[in-house]
């Protein structure tokens, strides 16, 4: 394997709403010569880049409540403020389906010293009344297509996420990553992922913190790789957390345990090297 030539699309960082393990600064200190390249991330600040090559640094941003939302403003101020590809998250902690089904912002699996219960935050649709995609929802998918972005589906439901899918290819939106769609919180059926996985440059992302964090068996996730197939998926370790791995040692474990149920050495670098490098080149 070679993990110096790995993409991680889904790395956390401070500051956050919660307690993080590194800063941009630091985390791109510490996996210098270890990693090739990380997507990092923060549920509550955009994450512009300062053009780090060494490992190549994505930036994102996460359309929270904290950023106003379904914004597209939002995508246009990370497009003018990096380089490169940037992706963008819907709706994470401030998804309708992440509150009704979690009952707060930061679950208590997610962190050991906090668990953040407001009650009174407003839980972001992207449906309107008939089901149909909002106006804002369809206004913040044109800016994404407008400054080539990548579309990560974030905490949406299943049923949310295939219509935001849907829409998102049919305007021409290049790459779109369902984002863990095995979490407890979004439980999509394989066959929904099998259906969107069919469309050009949309992939499954199966992450070590659906592992390390929510206890779903290596097995289970295996069962769910081998259904859509490797060439289909990316693995992204999610971390960040303090007291949890770095990315890179997270993902050598979770590349072990995968290779120990079944996952060849050469579909683990295809999703841990071709298909994200195919996402990035957007």
């Amino acid at each position: 394997m070679k993990p110096t030539n790995w993409i991680d699309l889904h790395v956390h960082i401070g500051p956050d709403i919660l307690q993080r393990k590194y800063s941009m600064e630091s985390i791109a200190k510490e996996e210098r010569g270890k990693i090739a390249g990380m997507a990092l991330k923060s549920h509550a600040f955009p994450t512009p880049n300062n053009a780090v090559d060494n490992p190549v640094l994505v930036p994102s941003v996460v359309l929270n409540n904290f950023v106003g939302g379904l914004n597209p403003e939002a995508v246009f101020a990370l497009r003018r403020a990096s380089e490169g590809p940037i992706i963008v998250w819907f709706p994470t902690v401030h998804a309708r389906n992440h509150l009704e089904k979690t009952g707060c912002e930061v679950p208590k699996e997610w962190s050991q010293e906090q668990t953040t219960i407001q009650k009174n935050v407003n839980g972001i649709a992207v449906l309107d009344r008939r089901g149909r995609l909002s106006s804002e929802s369809k206004d913040v998918l044109e800016a994404i297509k407008e400054t080539r972005a990548i579309l990560a589906t974030g905490h949406l439901s299943f049923q949310e996420t295939e219509i935001v899918v849907q829409n998102a290819k049919q305007i021409g939106i290049q790459n779109v990553i369902i984002t863990h769609p095995i979490y407890q919180h979004i439980a999509m059926p394989i066959a929904l992922q099998r259906k969107l996985s069919l469309m050009q440059g949309v992939f499954i992302e199966h992450t070590y913190a659906m592992f390390l964090i929510d206890k779903i068996t290596i097995m289970n996730i295996v069962r769910q790789m081998r259904e859509i197939g490797p060439e289909k998926c990316i693995l992204s370790s999610d971390m960040g957390q303090t007291g949890n791995p770095s990315p890179s040692e997270g993902l050598l474990d979770f590349a072990h345990r995968l290779m120990a149920e079944g996952i060849t050495e050469a579909e683990i670098e295809l999703m841990l090297d071709k298909n994200p490098r195919e996402i990035i080149r957007s």
